[in-house]
């Protein structure tokens, strides 16, 4: 088993970045929509409406906004956590994992399975 005694900072930071702006996204855009869809809904059969333009431009303007906000919120909290991991890991030690390609499990698999045949016929 390998641990991670450290993470780098920056790293978990644009990842934690990404992530909360790809979700401030899909969430304000669905709002958008659906803000869009019930403006016209409201105003009928009518044409297209300055207010339903409005929304869409309002929504467009929000879903970047939260976005981008969501960002610098989801970056910070990625540098902050993963300097309170190393902090923690320093005193308690970090999480195990186990690292390699299952190809690599099958081989030893198999080679014990080989070796344990030999075994059977030589006795």
């Amino acid at each position: 088993m390998d641990e991670i005694k450290k993470v780098s900072k920056k790293s978990l930071a644009k990842i934690f970045a990404l992530i909360y702006a790809l979700i401030g996204f899909l969430f304000t855009v669905s709002i958008a929509i659906s803000t869009i869809i019930d403006s016209f809904i409201a105003q009928g059969s009518r044409q297209l409406s300055q207010k339903i333009i409005f929304d869409g431009v309002a929504g467009l303007v929000v879903t970047l906004a939260v976005s981008l906000l969501l960002a610098i919120f989801g970056y910070l909290m990625g540098y902050f956590i993963a300097g309170a991991y190393n902090i923690f890991t320093a005193r308690l030690g970090g999480i195990k994992v186990e690292i390699g390609p299952e190809a690599e499990k099958g081989k030893e698999i198999i080679a014990e399975e080989k070796d344990e045949a030999v075994k059977e016929k030589s006795s």
